[in-house]
């Protein structure tokens, strides 16, 4: 895992803060007249979905955090859990249905990004559309 300056912090730049994992929503470079520069970030948290200011000095640093994103086929839902199979190693994961964001939107057998922490899932993306992958919108 490697440290992040403020140099690099830019929106889509996940983030460590006291052990969560952050994704940088927005970053604003602030020089003033009087003083060391600094920059105004704005962070979410990925596992409780809150946002989160902070103001940081120029060559401050942040552990990167460690994400992964990987395509899953979504198998079925048990009404309480939704259950997904990694495309590569065949690996199934469920996920609290309160947890996917559009759940209701998903049909079986589609494909959909799922985000991952040390192996714990954070969220889940709706494709766009791509016609390689059977389109996860209920007709």
């Amino acid at each position: 895992m490697g440290l992040i300056d403020t140099t690099r912090m830019r929106p889509g730049v996940y983030v460590e803060i006291d052990g969560n994992p952050h994704v940088v929503i927005s970053y604003q470079h602030v020089n003033p007249g009087k003083g060391g520069a600094f920059g105004r970030l704005r962070f979410k948290n990925l596992a409780s979905e809150s946002m989160l200011d902070r103001t940081l000095k120029a060559g401050d640093v942040l552990p990167e955090a460690e994400i992964s994103k990987r395509e899953m086929q979504y198998l079925y839902d048990d009404g309480e859990r939704m259950l997904f199979m990694d495309q590569e190693s065949y690996e199934q994961l469920e996920i609290a249905r309160s947890a996917v964001e559009g759940h209701d939107l998903m049909t079986e057998q589609c494909v959909v990004e799922v985000l991952l922490h040390n192996a714990r899932p954070l969220g889940v993306t709706l494709p766009n559309s791509r016609p390689s992958s059977p389109a996860c919108a209920a007709a």
